[in-house]
């Protein structure tokens, strides 16, 4: 038996690699119809805009890494950190929206002398400030392009059912186990005591949350490139809507990367904009195509440097 566990650690990467292959292959081959519909519609865009939304989108992680720079409590090179941002784009296509690219970032952070709790204060920290500060953008871009009235931000009570019956599992838990709810706090007070502490560096913060709506603003722009290189001029505003409007849907819909979620709230944006429906989903599969199908062969890659390098 222990011979056993001996190979199995010297061959852990190896083990991770063909584990992640797996889970990739398994959610990405019943998507393989939309990927052939995605690259005929590459046939039809203009050149340019499509190019500018490339580059555009892997600007994105750039940024992604500068966050994460300026928030970590403990010296690491920004080239690795930049690494683990670009390996993101392969955990995140198996985990649901958000998830992949947290988990991946706190491991990274925990294996590069942050204590756990460290780690999941930069983690929570900056998805804190990408929350406040789209936010901020999306009420100055309500105020300029109301929602159309087709667009329904409210919540079904399929979703508030789920919510609800969380919730009420986490209550019983809590009030039957004392043990474990003493713990739970324990680790939520050590969690704010290490998010606290950026208190004292409120210019790295600063030039976070900055650097977070400068984010927004650059998927945004990679959708509105997206848009008028199938021929489509909407204002940033509305495009901004739209794309606000995708990232609930994705997160309401429990698949790998926000699968069907993410392109149907991108598609019902556009139509509810006066975009002819044939065209609305065609620019989301373009969109999808350039952000979520790309960046995975690099991805790739950077996975297995990081797995090599820091983990």
């Amino acid at each position: 038996m222990s011979r056993v566990l001996s190979v199995l650690r010297r061959r852990r990467r190896l083990i991770i690699t063909a584990v992640v292959i797996a889970l990739l292959a398994f959610v990405l081959y019943p998507q393989i119809d939309t990927l052939q519909h995605s690259l005929h519609i590459v046939r039809q865009a203009t050149f340019w805009p499509v190019a500018i939304a490339i580059t555009l989108t892997f600007t994105a992680y750039a940024l992604s890494a500068e966050i994460y720079h300026l928030l970590i409590k403990h010296p690491i090179p920004l080239r690795a950190v930049a690494i683990v941002q670009l390996a993101s784009a392969l955990t995140a296509r198996i985990a649901p929206i958000g998830v992949g690219t947290m988990g991946l970032n706190a491991v990274f952070l925990n294996r590069q002398k942050h204590t756990l709790p460290e780690s999941l204060a930069v983690v929570a920290v900056n998805n804190g400030l990408g929350l406040v500060g789209h936010g901020i953008l999306l009420s100055i871009m309500a105020t300029t392009a109301p929602l159309p009235s087709e667009l329904d931000f409210s919540v079904s009570w399929s979703d508030a059912y789920w919510v609800l019956l969380a919730v009420a599992v986490i209550v019983v838990v809590f009030t039957v186990s004392d043990k474990l709810r003493n713990k739970v706090f324990s680790a939520f007070r050590t969690l704010g005591q290490a998010i606290a502490s950026y208190r004292h560096h409120k210019r790295e913060v600063g030039t976070a949350f900055v650097t977070s709506m400068l984010l927004s603003v650059v998927y945004v722009l990679v959708l509105l490139a997206s848009s008028q290189a199938l021929g489509i001029s909407l204002g940033f505003n509305q495009v901004f809507l739209i794309y606000t409007f995708s990232l609930l849907t994705g997160a309401l819909t429990p698949t790998p990367g926000g699968l069907v979620g993410v392109e149907a709230g991108l598609a019902a944006g556009f139509i509810a904009y006066g975009v002819e429906p044939d065209t609305a989903l065609a620019i989301a599969l373009l969109y999808r195509l350039i952000t979520y199908w790309l960046p995975l062969l690099p991805g790739f890659i950077a996975f297995r440097v990081v797995q090599r390098r820091y983990f």
